[in-house]
């Protein structure tokens, strides 16, 4: 499996705290099958998780010291916040795609849709960035309504799923909302977004296992392993 959604670097947000904390959930990763992983901590301003590109030489060579080769293979990323900065920061080259890639994931409020919202996200697309759009299972301003869906993807958005989500690991809503995500064929990726090492069971190795129930293996890698590595420009 490549993990494109994992809060892996310890110190910046409510991921890991210390390095000890960051290596243990690095060795769950591996064990559980993961190869790859995209270090996608926080970018949010409202909390100060700061991990925009002035940020990220220091962050991974903290984390460099402390993983070493342990652990799945490392690639940088972020967790944008959309708020009302995203779209300078984007334009203004601060943002953190995956890798070497043109790829943000992007995170939107879990309780109301933001303003103007396919603006904005038109905005970012015109900076030169390609958008996935993390567990959208968690917005029912989104994905109660079909046509909201259609229109994301429509204009070339992709959509993320959370693992655990389909393992109930959020509650049975954003369960359902997973499983209907995933069975309509709206979903680019699924992945972990673990944070702490207790969580690889229920939200990987769990989550992988629900995931079987409701879809076939070669449709499984497409989601965790193919498309995945199409952001990353890998080839496998």
């Amino acid at each position: 499996m490549i993990d494109l959604h994992c809060h892996l670097a310890y110190g910046i947000d409510d991921g890991p705290q210390t390095p000890d904390e960051s290596l243990a959930l690095a060795l769950a990763l591996s064990k559980a099958g993961v190869t790859h992983v995209a270090c996608t901590s926080h970018i949010r301003r409202d909390k100060d998780w700061v991990n925009d590109q002035s940020a990220q030489s220091q962050m991974h060579d903290n984390l460099d010291k402390a993983l070493g080769s342990a652990g799945p293979k490392r690639f940088r990323g972020a967790e944008h916040y959309i708020d009302e900065l995203l779209v300078e920061t984007c334009q203004n080259k601060q943002a953190v795609p995956y890798g070497d890639s043109d790829w943000l994931l992007v995170e939107l409020p879990y309780s109301a849709e933001p303003p103007n919202l396919m603006r904005t996200l038109y905005a970012i697309r015109e900076a030169g960035y390609k958008l996935l759009l993390a567990h959208i299972e968690r917005y029912p301003y989104i994905y109660r309504y079909p046509e909201k869906l259609e229109a994301l993807v429509n204009a070339g958005h992709r959509i993320q799923v959370n693992l655990g989500s389909l393992a109930g690991a959020y509650g049975p809503e954003y369960q359902n909302a997973a499983q209907y995500l995933l069975q309509d064929d709206y979903v680019y990726v699924l992945a972990g977004d673990c944070h702490h090492e207790n969580h690889v069971q229920t939200y990987i190795i769990d989550g992988l296992q629900a995931a079987r129930t409701l879809i076939d293996e070669e449709t499984l890698k497409q989601l965790t392993l193919r498309n995945p590595a199409r952001i990353l420009g890998l080839q496998l």
